[in-house]
């Protein structure tokens, strides 16, 4: 399916979410001539798209240079081309909790941590700080929000022990500089929120939202102290399954996908050939027009034809997925071939709430490294992310949620926080913060 439409990617990588919002026309490649009139007959839409304009921040001199970014997940493909040389230089502070009661975890030598099922904290790592060494390769091109920021992988990604959960957050805490937290923890210990809450008050600690669609975030996002990031989609409407509500601060781009909750309107409940069922429904935003009625398909939208609610919704629905590393081998998301990145078109992209606060975990390494005096201070960190973001390319879809008590100012939303992050003007923000004698 990706290569029978123009989606107008960047011509550097094919990371769309790094642009500023801007204007783009998805078009069947074999009629780029066709004109604005026949639009709807020949397959081609024009919408403005977000992004976080992390390309303009990049301009102010500083890519994430000396930062330390822990990726605390199922562990990174230390020797993936696009990671290797940000990695290497703290590798040897690499460390499994997994297995390990110990207060600095499970070491190996050279740092090593072998486990094939590390493709989530893989892409997250890339989404920080991959480069780019060879454009051709695979036929992606991926780079990360700080491509030059060094990448600490911890991993922890089936150990729910009280101790060894808290053991690894003050071993993140001691050797990181952000902590990013891209999945839920258990919220039934007191003693492991309270340490959250301090760390968090002592390093910016970044959580994703949560992926069930739901008016309530999931912990540690839901804590006052973190950074809680929601996702929109490249139209800028909330990706469905995206977690909202009070403490969410902002939100970056990642990827859409069908819900079953009963506030959305954006599924059905049937299940079908998917890749059949995605190209049907490519065609349909694309052009504007309805699909078969969901009960003769599958999983899937809800047929634009049954009520206008449905078609609303049905239109909401973003067109492409997030372009970063995927671990090498047969347990990526790219596994039909085996890949070693996540495309941003067709069946192999990334996405969920964990993606867009992978983003905001590097736009902070950006912040540091323009400004390294904001080291230690999540709370100055988390009011310039609240500055630099705004409502302006997002689309409320939600009824009720434009209001909250986060800000007497209104510009608090539950659906979308304080908004879409702008990387450029975050970075600014930092910059122009007032040194502190000591």
């Amino acid at each position: 399916m990706s290569d029978e439409y123009d989606y107008e990617l960047p011509e550097d990588d094919d990371c769309w979410h790094l642009d500023e919002p801007h204007k783009v026309t998805v078009r069947l490649k074999s009629n780029k001539t066709s004109s604005a009139a026949s639009i709807a007959e020949k397959g081609e839409t024009s919408y403005e798209r977000v992004g976080i304009n992390a390309r303009n921040a990049w301009k102010l001199g500083k890519r994430g240079e000396n930062i330390k970014v822990v990726i605390f997940d199922t562990g990174v493909d230390y020797k993936h081309p696009s990671l290797e040389s940000n990695i290497e230089p703290v590798l040897p502070l690499a460390a499994d909790f997994d297995h390990s009661f110990a207060p600095e975890g499970r070491r190996f030598p050279q740092g090593r941590i072998d486990n094939m099922f590390h493709a989530h904290g893989t892409a997250c790592a890339g989404l920080i700080g991959a480069v780019n060494p060879d454009s051709s390769v695979k036929g992606c091109r991926v780079v990360g929000v700080a491509p030059k920021a060094w990448l600490l992988p911890i991993r922890i990604s089936t150990n729910f022990h009280t101790e060894c959960l808290i053991n690894a957050l003050r071993y993140a805490a001691e050797n990181g500089d952000v902590i990013l937290m891209a999945r839920p923890m258990p919220d039934t210990d007191n003693n492991l929120t309270e340490e959250i809450r301090k760390i968090a008050s002592e390093i910016p600690f970044v959580c994703a939202a949560g992926n069930n669609g739901r008016g309530a975030l999931v912990n540690p996002a839901c804590l006052e102290e973190t950074i809680a990031v929601g996702a929109c989609n490249d139209r800028g409407y909330r990706s469905s399954y995206s977690q909202f509500g009070k403490n969410l601060d902002l939100v970056a781009p990642s990827n859409d996908q069908p819900v079953n909750h009963r506030t959305l309107t954006r599924f059905d409940h049937h299940m079908v050939d998917l890749h059949n069922r995605e190209k049907e429904e490519l065609d349909a935003r694309l052009s504007g027009k309805s699909i078969q009625p969901f009960h003769s398909l599958g999983l899937g939208l809800m047929s634009a034809e049954a009520q206008t609610e449905d078609k609303r919704g049905f239109l909401k629905m973003g067109l492409l997925s997030i372009a970063t590393t995927d671990c090498r081998g047969d347990f990526g998301y790219n596994f039909d071939p085996a890949g070693d990145y996540c495309k941003a078109t067709g069946d192999f992209g990334f996405g969920g709430t964990s993606a867009a606060a992978a983003q905001i975990a590097g736009v902070i390494a950006l912040m540091l490294s323009a400004s390294p005096r904001l080291k230690g201070n999540p709370v100055e960190i988390r009011r310039i992310l609240r500055a630099a973001s705004s409502h302006e390319h997002l689309k409320c879809e939600l009824q009720n949620l434009n209001s909250s008590s986060e800000s007497n100012d209104g510009n608090h939303s539950l659906e979308f926080g304080f908004g879409l992050i702008n990387s450029d003007l975050a970075v600014r923000k930092a910059m122009e913060q007032p040194r502190v004698n000591a």
